[in-house]
């Protein structure tokens, strides 16, 4: 469970991008994200809808050196080959098919032990750090369930930078309360699918996630 301070940091900053939520976004964009950012992000959330899961494997596989997931040379983080990272995504498949029609709202106690296995299933970073990168991974092939996780964003777990030193478990309540920290009652005002600036066409967990980093 969250802290009093946790939880009064989390609500202030969501509440204070939701006040100005268009401005927050476009500013987002202009200083961010375009190119192949915004190209990988749409064609992969497309192929998610279609379910078309080569489609969406090669697209995703895109995004993630598109958001920051890759880093030539010695250090940093660095994405799995693609083959053992589509391999994990075919495993899981049934599953996430399963829970793309599922609501955060409504989501019962089997389907957060789904979503769990989903995250443990999906291998795309060759370090144990999982939480960040699976998150973006998620985030597009279940918008309505989970937000992109990054390592500014607030969580129940205190420290998502501490991911590298976390069993599964501890990344599985992070994400839970992360994409608890991102349900219904912060996304009333903004309706799903909504168009937004610059050719955005997104969730509203991937929205407000973007914002608020």
């Amino acid at each position: 469970m969250r802290t009093r301070s946790e939880k009064a940091l989390f609500d202030g900053k969501i509440a204070s991008v939701l006040d100005s939520l268009d401005a927050a976004h476009s500013a987002f964009l202009e200083e961010d994200f375009g190119g192949p950012s915004l190209h990988f992000h749409i064609e992969s959330l497309k192929a998610a809808e279609n379910r078309d899961f080569e489609r969406f494997a090669e697209q995703i596989y895109a995004l993630l050196p598109a958001w920051g997931m890759h880093r030539m040379g010695p250090g940093g983080s660095k994405v799995l080959n693609f083959q053992p990272f589509k391999d994990s995504l075919q495993r899981v498949r049934p599953i996430a098919e399963q829970l793309m029609d599922k609501r955060l709202e409504t989501l019962e106690s089997n389907s957060w032990r789904d979503l769990e296995n989903v995250f443990r299933g999906i291998t795309c970073m060759r370090s144990e750090t999982s939480l960040v990168g699976n998150s973006k991974v998620m985030a597009h092939r279940l918008p309505h369930l989970v937000p992109p996780v990054d390592r500014n964003t607030p969580s129940s777990c205190s420290m998502v930078t501490a991911t590298s030193r976390m069993g599964w478990t501890m990344n599985g309540r992070c994400l839970r309360a992360c994409c608890e920290g991102f349900s219904t009652p912060y996304c009333k005002p903004l309706p799903l699918g909504r168009r937004r600036p610059s050719g955005w066409h997104t969730r509203q967990n991937i929205l407000l996630g973007t914002a608020l980093l």
